[in-house]
């Protein structure tokens, strides 16, 4: 670097002096080594004696070497003038552009000011200013210089590490130049669907469609890349043909509650153009929908540990909303799926997911309203899952241990199970209208699964055909509730069933209110499952190894076997129900239990028209305490052969049992009341 130093004085009274000062600075070396030299010149000769006269003006050079390899900070230079000389204006020196350094963000343009631009380090007397000038920089990038310092800059698309540019500054006594680094960190593309084509992905010129964004995200060169950030604008018209992701690539919209950066989890540096605001609440959507048969007719295809915030899933009718497998760790916040299609498809991960809502109007090929396997952590639906007219399950969980959390559940399916979930996983289902409602295939399937805290809890379900309304088998943990709505029905119907309408095995803490059980177990043939181990029975309502059963409001009318029956029973009320016309063979009951215990009450129910008696019971072993308070039975006798006791009790071997029938009525039996 040089500058010269202009010093102008007076010889005696009439001679002109002026000194020049050079500064050179050496690379650096382990240590500074500072040298000065000073050299004289005749620069104005008035009478071309070639001597210094009165009115004449010299010039001093001043050159300051650095020949060592640091650099030298705060270097002050004094020099003593010719005694002979004298001042006669104000010193003036060349500029000296120094290097200046800034920070960008990936894509995001910099808008530096005259405050903090390319001058406020640069040297010279006057103050220089810079050449304005506009050009391309070393990667790539658009820089655009004013003359006050200030500057635009614009990165490569794409481009992450170090670019440079140079500026000139002047100020009439010379020129001097200078190189801008500008270091490059984190990256965001953005995508306007509103925007003119030919959009690169940076904040200034976004791509308009996610076609062309697909077209480039391969990571290669300066093209998206795994963990990039991609930003969709919210737009009137929905952005169609799907996208699939990266491995760590976050997919943010401008419907998502927090800001940009921190979803992008990148630092904004200062002078850098405005990221979009969010926009949530508006009413304009940011929409993904995918009409086409590519990216597997998904809307979002994910790699692993994906983020998705801020936007919303339309139609989809090839595919699912969202669909991943070995999908990492999934962080979902903000996210709506809705329309025709599969909402989420998800196999082998962690879910650390936050759903607004999802629901599904229909699938095609054999697709699933909702899947998730083989997955940990939480999924929580806080506006509900709402699915209709699938192609398969409406909501299938398969060997998870995640905890998934619905706030509300509504499943309508013809020749398809409702709720399928098997092999693990923690479940809680609230709210207040929740409800499922099949033709020919189970409302609910159940082997193995966990019941949250909060419950599982349906205001009906209904079932018309098929072989069982609703199975649970090995549930555990919280309350499963078909709650009604106060009046008769309100619960569900479950009808026209060849197996049971309910069956519960190796499970507890089961409710069932206003529910109809109407015509099932019509497929049990004419052998009867035992009266000694109603372990096998076909019935309305089929209790093994079950505890803490609750039935309320509950009418069961026409079974082929058993009305209710069950084995290795513990606990069990049953009040304001109806069983009728159970039964259609010998030993077919109203109610057939063996090794029923714990505590139990029959209350204002009626047993009318069975096969047989209205309940019988076999217990070789256990405790039982049970209460049966104004219960009817009637009406065995109209069956020729097979009629039987109202109450019949068979207790054996360790059993104990205290009974106590109260303000019952038995009416119209073939033989004895108890």
């Amino acid at each position: 670097m040089t500058s010269s130093v202009w010093l102008r004085r007076l010889v005696r009274p009439a001679l002109i002096g002026c000194i020049i000062g050079l500064i050179s600075v050496a690379a650096a070396a382990a240590l500074p080594a500072i040298t000065a030299t000073k050299v004289d010149a005749l620069l104005v000769d008035v009478d071309g004696d070639g001597k210094a006269d009165p009115g004449d003006a010299l010039r001093y050079t001043v050159v300051i070497r650095n020949t060592g390899d640091t650099d030298a900070t705060g270097v002050t230079f004094a020099d003593t003038v010719d005694a002979n000389t004298t001042l006669s204006g104000t010193a003036r020196t060349t500029p000296l552009a120094l290097a200046d350094s800034y920070n960008a963000l990936g894509n995001v343009r910099l808008n530096v000011p005259a405050a903090n631009g390319l001058l406020i380090n640069d040297f010279g007397a006057p103050a220089p200013t810079a050449v304005a000038a506009s050009g391309s920089s070393t990667q790539g990038g658009r820089y655009s210089v004013s003359a006050d310092g200030s500057f635009t800059y614009d990165p490569p698309a794409g481009y992450e590490g170090a670019d440079t540019f140079s500026y000139a500054v002047t100020n009439g006594y010379g020129a001097d130049s200078a190189t801008v680094t500008i270091t490059i960190s984190g990256m965001i593309w953005f995508i306007d669907n509103t925007a003119p084509a030919g959009g690169d992905g940076r904040l200034m010129s976004p791509y308009n469609s996610l076609a062309a964004f697909n077209a480039v995200n391969d990571g290669t060169g300066n093209h998206p890349a795994a963990n990039d950030s991609i930003f969709l604008y919210e737009s009137a018209a929905a952005y169609d043909g799907g996208v699939t992701l990266l491995s760590g690539q976050r997919l943010i919209g401008q419907d998502a509650t927090s800001g940009l950066a921190t979803l992008a989890g990148v630092t904004v540096p200062p002078f850098s153009a405005a990221l979009p605001a969010m926009n949530g609440g508006n009413g304009t959507q940011t929409t993904i929908v995918n009409a086409t048969a590519g990216h597997g007719g998904n809307g979002v295809v994910l790699s692993a540990n994906n983020r998705l915030h801020g936007f919303t899933i339309g139609n989809t009718a090839n595919g699912y909303g969202l669909s991943g497998s070995n999908f990492g760790t999934l962080t979902v916040a903000d996210v709506t799926v809705t329309g025709a299609g599969g909402t989420l498809s998800l196999n082998t991960g962690t879910l650390a997911a936050t759903f607004s809502s999802l629901s599904s109007t229909s699938t095609v090929g054999g697709r699933y309203g909702f899947s998730v396997q083989n997955a940990g952590g939480t999924l929580s639906v806080p506006g509900g899952v709402s699915i209709s007219a699938p192609s398969s399950t409406a909501l299938y969980l398969n060997a998870n241990t995640a905890t998934f959390n619905f706030g509300g559940l509504t499943l309508s399916t013809s020749g398809q199970t409702g709720l399928y979930a098997s092999s693990g996983g923690v479940l809680n289902v609230t709210g207040a209208a929740n409800a499922i409602t099949t033709a020919n295939a189970p409302a609910l399937d159940v082997n193995t699964l966990t019941i949250g805290a909060s419950g599982v809890t349906f205001r009906s379900v209904s079932v018309n055909g098929g072989v069982d309304g609703l199975r649970l088998n090995n549930v555990t943990g919280g309350n499963f509730a078909v709650t009604g709505g106060g009046a008769a029905g309100s619960g569900g119907t479950l009808q026209n069933l060849s197996g049971d309408g309910v069956r519960v095995s190796n499970s507890g803490n089961v409710s069932l209110a206003y529910m109809n059980i109407t015509n099932v177990a019509t497929g049990s043939g004419s052998t009867p499952c035992g009266i000694q181990d109603a372990s096998n029975c076909a019935s309305s309502i089929d209790l093994v190894s079950a505890n803490n059963i609750l039935l309320d409001n509950v009418v069961i009318n026409g079974s082929g076997q058993m009305g209710l029956s069950g084995h290795n029973v513990n606990g069990l009320r049953f009040t304001n129900g109806q069983v009728l016309n159970a039964g259609n063979g010998d030993d077919e009951f109203g109610m057939l239990f063996s090794q029923l215990a714990g505590t139990v009450l029959i209350q204002d129910t009626i047993f009318s028209q069975m096969e047989e008696g209205a309940i019988r019971l076999y217990n070789n072993t256990g405790t039982l305490n049970m209460t049966v308070r104004r219960v009817t039975m009637s009406n065995n006798d109209a069956f020729s052969g097979f009629g039987e006791d109202g109450f019949q009790i068979e207790m054996e071997g360790a059993a104990a049992a205290t009974i106590l029938v109260d303000d019952s009525i038995f009416t119209r039996l073939q033989r004895d009341g108890v």
